[in-house]
């Protein structure tokens, strides 16, 4: 009896998280918007700051109708310092294959490193997270109980 407790309980509180993942996914989006140059920029990489952080900084929370995030690295991590920028900021549109990368690429002569990714504030992180592989793991592990 215990057990068809626990297991109601368990789909009950994972419904309600899929249904707040849903919401929260209709909901605005936003991305990390800021450019600074150097090493100790408010924009730069590691991004440390956060939603609440970002107060009195050069970082500032953007609309994003599309719900796709950038960040773009100009210049290399050692080199120097005045040739290292870092942009954040929201795509205007999707790329065209829909897929969420970081990599490099060329933007005129130059080589930058840049990220894509889909999701609110995704472009804080320097590799890609999604809140649907937390679903996934979810699911795994609810399903795993249940068979129990």
């Amino acid at each position: 009896m215990a057990s068809s407790f626990y297991i109601h309980f368990t789909l009950t509180l994972f419904l309600t998280l899929c249904v707040m993942q849903l919401v929260n996914g209709q909901s605005h989006k936003r991305c990390y918007s800021c450019r600074s140059r150097g090493k100790l920029g408010d924009c730069r990489d590691e991004f440390v700051l956060n939603e609440t952080s970002i107060l009195n900084t050069g970082v500032s929370l953007a609309p994003c109708p599309s719900g796709w995030c950038f960040k773009i690295i100009e210049g290399k991590k050692g080199g120097e310092d005045h040739d290292l920028a870092t942009e954040r900021s929201c795509m205007s549109g999707a790329p065209p294959d829909q897929r969420e990368r970081c990599g490099e690429a060329s933007i005129g002569a130059k080589k930058v490193f840049t990220c894509f990714c889909k999701g609110n504030l995704c472009n804080a992180a320097i590799g890609i997270s999604s809140p649907n592989s937390l679903m996934l793991i979810l699911s795994v592990i609810l399903f795993t109980m249940a068979q129990l």
